[in-house]
């Protein structure tokens, strides 16, 4: 006499059933699932820009501390020309343009020079204690920015975009780093000397074999600002973006749920005859 045959042992165990579905309405379930989604999408995305958001801000008011600093430079003003003739000139001979022009020339040709204006006592411990808290400000932002950064190909390995926000900021770092000291803090005797070199710039630099590098700091935290608005508002682009996805999604969501009530009336209706 045949064995009877379990149809479990050839069909297997009976797949499970997902407790909403049993729990909700056919239209009620793919609302669910769209709502989950939606949402795990846009907290996934959103959570991880409002992270780089506020990295980007919190550069941007760095770099607006950094610029404040270095408008301290201030442009010493030469004054008047004032050309006295002394007498004893001969038009005629051409002494007396001669001499104007000499004078002129020496007084023009006199470079401009500039000075930090960062203060004497009180306001130069505020002005260098700021220097140093802007400074760590960055190599703070520089460690988050970091694994956020987009790579180029270096040999058989990557390396940071040199046009990314990153990089800019680094330089800014590096030469700030320099003109003080990779060890100096807000306390280290004489540390201002170099927080006025960083300001001045070079611009002092006429005759030196610096002179080419007169204002070069300045484009760096220029550059850098640029770097940080433009990916500020890649950012926020891109939030905006976020949102009108979302709401496309809704918007999908009705127009199937509309599909699947349209569907369900009509076999109601054929069932009826």
């Amino acid at each position: 006499m045949p064995v009877p045959v379990n149809p479990a042992d050839t069909l297997g165990p009976a797949p499970s059933v997902n407790p909403n579905a049993s729990a909700h309405t056919l239209q009620a379930f793919i609302q669910l699932v769209y709502v989950k989604t939606a949402n795990f999408v846009l907290v996934q995305n959103l959570g991880s820009l409002e992270n780089s958001l506020s990295i980007t801000n919190s550069v941007l008011n760095s770099l607006t501390g950094i610029q404040n600093m270095k408008n301290l430079l201030t442009v010493n003003s030469k004054g008047k020309f004032i050309f006295t003739s002394g007498g004893g000139y001969s038009q005629a001979s051409q002494t007396l343009p001669k001499a104007y022009t000499a004078s002129a020339s020496a007084f023009y040709g006199t470079p401009v020079t500039v000075s930090p204006n960062i203060g004497n006592g009180s306001t130069l411990a505020k002005n260098v204690t700021n220097f140093f808290l802007l400074k760590n400000e960055l190599q703070s932002e520089l460690s988050a920015l970091l694994p956020l950064s987009p790579t180029v190909p270096s040999g058989t390995s990557t390396t940071v975009d040199p046009t990314s926000l990153y990089a800019k900021l680094k330089i800014v770092y590096n030469e700030m780093t320099n003109f003080v000291g990779a060890t100096a803090t807000s306390t280290t005797p004489n540390a201002y000397v170099g927080i006025q070199n960083w300001i001045i710039d070079n611009y002092n630099s006429v005759s030196t074999s610096n002179a080419s590098l007169a204002g070069e700091i300045q484009q760096n935290v220029t550059n850098a600002i640029t770097a940080a608005q433009s990916l500020n508002t890649t950012q926020a682009n891109s939030v905006r973006n976020y949102l009108y996805i979302f709401q496309e999604y809704y918007k999908s969501a009705a127009t199937v749920l509309t599909a699947i009530n349209t569907i369900i009336v009509q076999m109601a209706n054929a069932i009826k005859g």
